[in-house]
């Protein structure tokens, strides 16, 4: 990982904002600009220096994982945030930036000084964060195959009878035994009805001859995450209705990610599957936007949605991941994660899309 071109990259947008020095208690965003995985940090930087901020439980691990940034080691005693009190109180910058998504009140008013003036300053390392260096392609491309094999592999022993939170546990056994550090999100298994729920817990529901399945899970390489979601039934389909709205979605999602290049907007890429999911009559039944970026979170910014009007950046990685819910029928969702080009786009997924049936 490019440590030092992100430090860089944020020094030099602190200048643009006139900020003397800059903080995150994030750990994701610790993470990034140094490497340390520690859940207990915090890291101080300005236009000189950096400082990385944790307690002795880290001690070890944090010189281990920092051995390639320039920053100071500061092995606080007493509580966290009063410590990086103090030292903003001895460097004495006229003007701090602070993450006023990723931090609290309570939190802000500890830290907070009489002498500094303290600047909210939104998405200020996640905008940083958006596009991808090659290094963190290699770890998604790595927590990628894991999904896949796993859910391959899956195939081959799905039956009649299982629970959800059966196959959820197996996937999950599964993605460890493949290298992942752990899942990138809780799993999603949702059989018959309930895969009319888009973010359905696994249960102790029994699958049944003829329903659609609907998986939704991801793997962690190296901090980074992957996040695929395939539909597939359980032998014949029991309801042609379900194949229809497979069918519709598998177009949307197909015609969506064609589109997918740098410079455009993510709300039109949002609106491609959301027409073709509206003209086939199901406009009310897909209520979630189209997709996100991806990176150290599987959550990152920016949204592809009708709300969000950013561009779409070369190195950006994205999920396509439309879907229609229909209450007491089931639901489909497929979605792959995309890497944004300046000529188009590449789909980091592998696996089939066209229904699968078991």
């Amino acid at each position: 990982m490019n440590y030092i071109t992100r430090i860089k990259l944020l020094r030099e947008k602190m200048q643009e904002l006139e900020l003397d020095a800059f903080f995150t208690i994030d750990p994701v965003n610790f993470f990034y600009l140094t490497g340390f995985s520690g859940s207990s940090g915090a890291v101080l930087i300005t236009q000189l220096d950096m400082f990385l901020l944790t307690d002795s439980r880290y001690e070890t691990q944090a010189l281990e994982e920092t051995t390639k940034v320039p920053l100071e080691l500061i092995i606080h005693k007493g509580p966290l945030l009063g410590e990086l009190h103090m030292m903003i109180e001895n460097i004495k910058p006229k003007s701090v930036g602070f993450e006023p998504d990723r931090i609290t009140y309570g939190q802000h008013h500890m830290i907070s000084s009489q002498t500094t003036k303290f600047i909210p300053v939104e998405e200020l390392i996640a905008n940083i964060r958006k596009t991808k260096e090659q290094a963190e392609l290699v770890a998604m491309k790595k927590a990628i195959i894991v999904v896949e094999t796993a859910f391959t592999d899956m195939l081959t022993y799905v039956q009649v009878g299982m629970t959800e939170a059966m196959l959820a546990a197996k996937l999950e056994m599964q993605m460890k035994q493949l290298g992942s550090s752990g899942t990138s999100f809780d799993t999603i298994v949702a059989s018959g009805i309930r895969g009319a729920l888009p973010h359905a817990h696994p249960t102790d529901k029994k699958l049944v001859s003829g329903e659609f399945i609907t998986i939704d899970f991801g793997a962690k390489i190296d901090g980074y995450c992957s996040d695929m979601t395939r539909s597939f039934a359980l032998g014949t389909p029991s309801s042609s209705s379900m194949v229809t709205i497979y069918n519709t979605v598998l177009a949307a999602q197909k015609k969506a990610t064609a589109a997918i290049s740098e410079g455009l907007k993510t709300a039109d890429i949002d609106k491609i599957a959301r027409d073709i999911i509206t003209t086939a009559g199901y406009g009310a039944n897909f209520g979630h936007g189209l997709g996100h970026c991806i990176g150290i979170e599987v959550h990152e910014f920016p949204r592809l949605s009708p709300l969000d009007e950013s561009i779409l950046e070369s190195g950006m990685v994205v999920t396509i991941e439309p879907g229609i819910y229909v209450e007491n029928l089931g639901g489909i969702r497929i979605e792959d994660m995309v890497l944004v080009k300046k000529d188009g786009n590449e789909n980091l997924m592998s696996l089939p899309k066209e229904l699968i049936i078991v």
